[in-house]
């Protein structure tokens, strides 16, 4: 947060340290609130994955999220598609 106003950008989702020498990478600033909301929506369905996210720990192991046996199953992709068709459907 930025004194209490969020901020958001969009840009490349390839920042790696070997991609930072010999080319630009560029972000841009999200100034509409409806914008901003649902790509913080879908951000936030991103973050409740539980069944395809993984983990990289510092011995750089790829391991899944773990995920208790009773808790509902949340597969981000799924759950995005869902939320943009419904979004769809209302236009």
């Amino acid at each position: 947060e930025n004194g209490g106003k969020e901020k958001l950008y969009i840009g490349s989702a390839d920042w790696m340290g070997r991609n930072m020498d010999k080319r630009i990478e560029v972000l841009t600033p999200i100034y509409d609130d409806e914008l901003f909301a649902e790509l913080k929506h879908i951000l936030q369905l991103q973050l409740n994955d539980n069944v395809k996210a993984r983990i990289i720990d510092s011995e750089e192991q790829n391991s899944y999220v773990p995920r208790a046996a009773d808790e509902k199953r949340i597969r981000s992709q799924y759950a995005i598609y869902d939320f943009l068709e419904d979004k769809h459907k209302k236009l």
